[in-house]
Parts: structure tokens; C-alpha cells; sequence
């Protein structure tokens, strides 16, 4: 499995979670598709309109422009917006750079925290959380007008 397959869950009764199939990056990364699971295909139903219950991928509609909708049918109305993004990722981080507190309060020992440390919390992860400016990533990105592949002019 890749790190950019994601999968769907209908919570109708929290107790009893259903899959309804894979969420999958396309267009390099800007947009979401959705291919329903075999077991939603026989006893779910279609999410939306534009999400028939077939078995095909559904990919986001049109070019990818920066106000268009990213992901296929419901899939979009249904992920949170920049701004709910980040204060999540901000809320994870928060928790992931607590842990070793939290282990030392549940007994865990300096010695095992640090070994730990050692093979699952690297510079490069802890550089990446103090880098994570919700600010910055709210903002909308920002285009790169193309030049002429023939040069100025």
C-alpha cells in the first residue's frame, strides 16, 4: 500500500463502522478519487448523484483549477477546508511532541523513552513538526505563472 491510499468509512452506527471503498491521490497530488469497496458495492448505496454504485474510480470532475471542486461528488463536500486542516495538524503535533511526557507519566522509563526516541522520532520529523505554520498553510497556494516554452516574448 502506498502512503496515498486512504480509505472511506461509513459511520451510520459508530459501533459498527462500514467500508465504503479507497481514496486515492490523482492529479499529483491536487485532487481525490474514489473507487467503492466490494462489500459497499453489494449492501451500500451511492453516496451522491454524481457517485453511482459502480465499480469504476471516481475522479474529480474538469481541470483542477484553484477554486475547483477536488474531489469526486460527496468526497468533496465532505473534507475540511484549509483552515479546519491546519488547526488539525497543529492538534496532532501538539499530541506527537507531547509523547515522551506522556510515557514518562505512564512509567515508561528514561532509558526505554530515549530508545524509542532514537527509532521512531528523528530530527527530520521533529524539523518537520516545528516547521508546520498554520498561517502559511491556510494560505491559498499560490500559482506560478508558466513562461513561453519558446523563450520571452
Amino acid at each position: 500500500m502506498r502512503l496515498d491510499d486512504l480509505f472511506l468509512w461509513y459511520l451510520g452506527d459508530p459501533a459498527t463502522p462500514l467500508p465504503v471503498g479507497a481514496l486515492k491521490l490523482v492529479a499529483a497530488g491536487k485532487g481525490g478519487s474514489l473507487r467503492y469497496g466490494q462489500t459497499w458495492l453489494e449492501r451500500g448505496f451511492a453516496l451522491s448523484e454524481d457517485l453511482p454504485l459502480v465499480d469504476v474510480e471516481h475522479l474529480p470532475p474538469g481541470r483542477l483549477a484553484a477554486d475547483a471542486q477536488r474531489a469526486a461528488g460527496a468526497v468533496d463536500d465532505a473534507r475540511p477546508d484549509r483552515g479546519e486542516a491546519a488547526a488539525d495538524v497543529a492538534e496532532v503535533i501538539a499530541v506527537v511532541d507531547g509523547w515522551q511526557a506522556h510515557f514518562a507519566e505512564a512509567g515508561v522509563t528514561s532509558r526505554d523513552i530515549e530508545s524509542l526516541a532514537d527509532r521512531i522520532d528523528d530530527e527530520a520529523l521533529r524539523g518537520q513538526r516545528a516547521a508546520f505554520d498554520p498561517a502559511v498553510f491556510q494560505a491559498a497556494p499560490t500559482r506560478r505563472k508558466r513562461g513561453s516554452p519558446f523563450g520571452s516574448g
